[in-house]
């Protein structure tokens, strides 16, 4: 009588050994289709939180977006200070943003672009970002 138990509990567990094969198979089954690779997905908030750390000074008496705002009001808006402020922003972004193509533009008063590195033309993914500071806009697109 003990065999026949032994021989009924060994013979349910080797029953079982196929099952749980069969469920780790279709666990580790990925379908290629919805999977993306971390270059392919870029988050939303990229261009919000590039911004948002220009409005923040790290110690210094003034921020990035604050400097851009004090060129624009100090030139009246003129070509000049665009560009003054484009001088203030460029090498701020590519540091920031590193091999990121980006356009930064004012559009409440100027509807300018105050710094870029690319052409967006062509651009797929792009995040896109809004920040005040005075009575300026400033609207920021990052894309790869």
């Amino acid at each position: 009588m003990d065999n026949k138990g032994l021989i009924f509990t060994l013979d349910s567990f080797l029953a079982l050994i196929p099952i749980f094969i069969i469920i780790a198979a279709v666990a580790n089954v990925s379908d290629s289709g919805l999977t993306y690779s971390s270059q392919q997905v870029r988050p939303i908030q990229d261009a919000q939180d590039a911004l948002e750390i220009m409005t923040h000074s790290n110690g210094l008496e003034s921020t990035v977006l604050q400097e851009i705002t004090s060129a624009l009001i100090e030139s009246e808006n003129s070509d000049g200070g665009i560009q003054k402020s484009g001088e203030i922003a460029g090498p701020y972004l590519n540091k920031t943003l590193g091999n990121s193509k980006y356009s930064l533009v004012e559009i409440n008063q100027l509807n300018k672009t105050i710094a870029s590195n690319g052409d967006m033309k062509n651009a797929k993914d792009i995040s896109v970002g809004f920040k005040s500071c005075g009575d300026y806009i400033f609207k920021l697109c990052i894309w790869n």
